[in-house]
């Protein structure tokens, strides 16, 4: 009696399943972890934007309604080196409006919103 080594195809189709649910089931749990650290991003220099925002405030009575506010003048609230260490956006798709929100108007491939809002009591919007 001969004895081979080795698998049989039917065992070899049976792992290539077991592996293909698996990775299956990790491709979205993935996509949704790396979502997360993009909004997470954009949300933590958003709330040094309103930081900075709220310093103007207190040395001029009101809030910015500019980005150049806040960047510009003798001794500038913000710098594009507050925001060196941002690995997803850039510090160019930040503003501020009028009606003193702090908004992040981009894409990044694999995120769902297009902008991010935050108000200067910092409540989030997405949309």
């Amino acid at each position: 009696m001969v004895h081979r080594k080795g698998f049989t195809l039917i065992e070899l189709m049976i792992v290539m399943i077991i592996v293909a649910i698996l990775a299956a089931a990790a491709v979205p749990l993935y996509t949704s972890i790396v979502s997360r650290a993009y909004e997470s991003e954009i949300v933590s220099a958003l709330g040094t934007i309103r930081s900075a925002a709220r310093a103007y405030k207190a040395e001029n009575g009101v809030y910015p309604t500019q980005m150049a506010d806040l960047t510009g003048g003798e001794s500038p609230l913000l710098s594009s080196d507050d925001f060196a260490d941002l690995k997803y956006v850039a510090f160019a798709e930040f503003s501020v409006n009028a009606s003193e929100n702090f908004q992040w108007d981009g894409a990044i491939s694999g995120y769902n919103y297009v902008q991010v809002i935050m108000t200067k009591s910092g409540s989030i919007s997405r949309s």
